[in-house]
């Protein structure tokens, strides 16, 4: 397995969407983006060890599920929405990292 180089990574960063959803944490896209290079060495680093010891923490293992209504009358009828599942973003970042 090969892992990205600090450059890919900081280049995968920045190609993430923009104005999307964040995970439970309201850690965004744009967030991980504005991070400045020191501190994108050390999500590498961290997301290189989880990889290496074949773990991940248990919170970026969470998401939130939302019920966003479909454009028709809802009626609380649940069939009248369609569900988003919200990830961590870091953890979204981390399953791009793998080559």
């Amino acid at each position: 397995m090969k892992y990205l180089t600090l450059d890919e990574w900081i280049d995968n960063v920045k190609s993430l969407p923009n104005n999307k959803a964040s995970g439970p944490s309201g850690i965004s896209y744009e967030m991980l983006k504005n991070l400045n290079e020191d501190n994108q060495s050390f999500l590498h680093a961290f997301i290189c060890v989880c990889m290496d010891l074949n773990d991940i923490p248990d919170e970026w293992k969470k998401a939130t599920i939302y019920p966003i209504p479909k454009p028709k009358p809802f009626f609380a009828n649940l069939t009248n929405t369609r569900l988003i599942t919200l990830l961590e973003t870091p953890s979204e970042s981390f399953h791009q990292f793998i080559k």
